[in-house]
């Protein structure tokens, strides 16, 4: 489940732990024209509001053949990107001129990998007091969740510590939009190789809900040959939500019960 994959570019050290947080996860680096050393590619991603999406989602448009090489590179090096009207499932067509971001993901590229700008039209800014570009799009994701969507989906600071978590050691880390209430799909390589081999619901420490409440959930994931992980995401006893939220992120526990029939009576 949550056990981190061994990587040999690992090293020994306190002084590392943040760098080493994600340097088990592959970046999009270009070589410098002036110098030897690789600099980051940043890619730039539209933010929308797409009505059968639950959250919000963010857009790369290929204008180019270069930018079509591009996001056939995002794809092939981090498996990034659906389409909304698929459920959710990896984006397969390799000569597609959009990449669709889900939110965890978006933020993840943005902020956790700094590959990713994202450009925010002016009709999806409300707090115009706040001045950092991080903080609005931070504001808008932590608030676009559709809580209308059946069931409705876990706050996005929750499923973002998730999202984190696992691809933090190494997991695929996909969408599921149609698998009954699941928030993500654990693939251990690529998902045109190998199945999802894990379906994981996130859940606030707070939840009342109990084993029992996940019959359903296990009944579907069962039917798909995936093993059932219940994520419950627990919040840093000095918390301030109010202080740079999108850093407290890694203060984050996540406790993991996986889900067996004998589990539920």
């Amino acid at each position: 489940m949550g056990r981190k994959k061994k990587s040999p570019s690992e090293t020994k050290g306190r002084s590392d732990e943040i760098i080493q947080r994600y340097s088990i996860y592959p970046l999009v680096r270009r070589k410098s024209d002036s110098e030897e050393s690789e600099n980051l590619h940043v890619f730039t991603a539209t933010l929308l509001s797409i009505d059968s999406s639950p959250a919000k989602v963010a857009v790369i448009e290929a204008k180019s053949d270069s930018q079509l090489k591009e996001i056939e590179i995002l794809q092939r090096m981090g498996y990034y990107g659906y389409l909304p009207k698929n459920g959710g499932k990896c984006q397969s067509d390799k000569s597609s001129a959009e990449l669709f971001l889900f939110d965890a993901e978006m933020f993840f590229l943005h902020h956790g990998l700094g590959v990713l700008k994202v450009a925010i039209p002016r009709s999806l800014i409300k707090n115009l007091e706040e001045k950092s570009p991080i903080g609005h799009l931070w504001n808008i994701l932590t608030a676009s969740t559709n809580q209308n969507s059946v069931p409705p989906l876990a706050p996005f600071p929750i499923r973002y510590a998730a999202y984190v978590y696992y691809r933090s050691r190494g997991w695929i880390v996909r969408p599921s939009l149609n698998l009954g209430g699941v928030d993500f799909l654990l693939y251990a390589e690529s998902p045109d190789l190998r199945h999802a081999a894990f379906a994981v619901i996130v859940v606030p420490s707070s939840t009342n809900r109990s084993i029992c409440d996940f019959t359903a959930h296990l009944r579907v994931a069962s039917s798909v040959a995936k093993k059932l992980i219940i994520a419950k995401v627990h919040l840093p006893e000095n918390h301030q939500s109010e202080t740079e939220p999108w850093n407290q992120i890694k203060h984050y526990s996540i406790e993991e019960t996986l889900v067996s029939r004998p589990d539920i009576v």
